[in-house]
């Protein structure tokens, strides 16, 4: 397209010393001629810029005027159209986690319609997706997987999830009596139930258990590991009982204790073992006989 005529009026002497960029000239362009006011500088910009091959070499002040017809940009030097831009943003914020606002959910409503990434708080506790919807508390995030339209937990819940805001709310708490019922100690006492005559008590069988004496007993003990002890108590039913131990069970040098030892009828001995190394020893036998 050729250019209109210019014509640049005003131009002071070359040899005027005061002449620079800023030294003020009027031009008229185009028939019929349109005049402006403007710098000297400005028309030396003007006149490079109508050149084919100028290159800018500073700023282009634009005037408050828009610059418009821009080609799609393919490059990361060239200008970027605005819709080229919009378009751009928009798809890179695709997914986006973005808060859209809260949702009162103690009437228990269906999910709105929304985007992929939006996101709401619930401010009041109850279900989200209907009567048949996800129990929410309050503070929880409830956040779209996928664009829906809205609807119940049957429709659209799958894409939609909740992340729980509120987790002192998910929290049981124990009762003090729970507390001391969990810590307190486990003891299991293991019925060996009537025995008489020679006896193996099972150490695997716990490390406290009882029994009743229905004739003279001779008792040894099995199983455990080094340090492994078995507390026994023994009862004499029916008559008077003696109460001996296997040549296997060590008694320790000064135990004080003697075999076989007589139970009376009815009473009864609290007896312990304890296991170093391979060999069991027989550590107390305390009686139990009030009328003794």
């Amino acid at each position: 397209m050729p250019l209109p005529p210019i014509t640049v009026g005003n131009l002071p002497h070359a040899e005027d010393s005061s002449v620079s960029d800023a030294t003020r000239v009027v031009i008229s362009v185009g028939t019929p001629a349109v005049t402006y006011t403007c710098t000297l500088g400005q028309v030396i910009t003007m006149l490079k810029l109508l050149k084919a091959d100028a290159a800018l070499t500073q700023d282009l002040d634009a005037g408050g005027q828009h610059i418009v017809n821009l080609s799609q940009s393919t490059d990361s030097g060239s200008a970027v159209p605005y819709g080229q831009l919009v378009s751009y943003v928009n798809g890179r914020l695709v997914g986006v986690q973005v808060i859209s606002g809260s949702i009162d959910c103690s009437t228990n409503p269906n999910y709105p319609a929304a985007s992929k990434g939006n996101g709401y708080y619930v401010s009041v506790a109850g279900k989200i997706g209907g009567a048949s919807g996800t129990v929410v508390q309050k503070d929880d995030l409830i956040v779209a997987l996928a664009d829906n339209a809205g609807g119940t937990q049957a429709a659209v819940g799958g894409s939609w999830t909740v992340a729980q805001g509120n987790l002192i709310a998910g929290i049981d708490y124990l009762t003090p009596a729970q507390i001391a019922a969990a810590y307190a100690p486990i003891s299991v006492i293991y019925n060996a139930g009537n025995i008489s005559g020679a006896v193996t008590l099972d150490r695997a069988n716990g490390d406290k258990q009882n029994a009743t004496a229905t004739g003279n007993v001779t008792l040894n003990v099995s199983n455990g590991s080094d340090f492994s002890s078995l507390e026994l108590w023994i009862v004499a039913s029916g008559a008077d009982r003696t109460l001996d131990k296997n040549t296997a069970v060590k008694l320790s040098g000064d135990s004080g204790v003697s075999f076989p030892v007589t139970l009376p009828s009815g009473t009864g001995a609290t007896v312990l073992f304890k296991k170093h190394g391979a060999l069991w020893y027989l550590v107390t036998l305390v009686k139990n006989n009030p009328t003794a």
